[in-house]
């Protein structure tokens, strides 16, 4: 073949070219999309850890100087004390009287008790949502154990962060 009066390509050489085209493309999406999942994981990750350790924090700041605590089975107007298990931590220390409470799958913290609606949840602080619906409380000898399992909201069976810890009072 003359090269000088060649004028296009043939559909061998274009097939060739667009399937490499193609696969070019497909490899350079899916590095991305694979990219993508991974900073959404890790964001992800991220916000429930510090979910978590807020949510511990705040624990521990109530209990820590309280003189005495209270485990309850569920937060209302009438909560039945518990026995070793519950959703509803309440502790009394000088000059105040605070709590936590776990309603579906949030945690609440309830700083005044005494001035608490317990109607209604909207006067509570949200500690942390999207928690398992095991019991995140048991109370032993004074020594309450905290267990916080945050799942991934679009993902309901992925467990992100399982933190377990121990708090006592130092009043007691």
């Amino acid at each position: 073949m003359n090269i000088g009066k060649r004028r296009g390509f043939t559909l061998t050489e274009l097939m060739i070219a667009l399937s490499v085209s193609v696969m070019v493309i497909f490899a350079i999406i899916s590095v991305y999309l694979q990219g993508y999942s991974m900073l959404r994981k890790g964001t992800v990750q991220t916000w429930a850890q510090h979910q978590a350790n807020f949510a511990v924090e705040q624990i521990v700041d109530i209990i820590r100087p309280a003189r005495n605590i209270n485990l309850y089975s569920a937060y209302g107007a009438n909560p039945v004390i518990a026995n070793g298990y519950g959703n509803y931590v309440r502790a009394y220390g000088y000059g105040y009287t605070a709590g936590v409470y776990r309603s579906g799958s949030t945690l609440y913290y309830i700083p005044d008790t005494t001035a608490d609606n317990k109607n209604t949840s909207t006067d509570d602080v949200v500690l942390a949502s999207n928690i398992m619906q095991n019991s995140p409380f048991i109370l032993s000898n004074f020594n309450l154990n905290v267990s916080i399992s945050i799942y991934d909201p679009q993902e309901p069976n992925t467990i992100l962060i399982d933190l377990q810890t121990s708090v006592k009072p130092r009043n007691l």
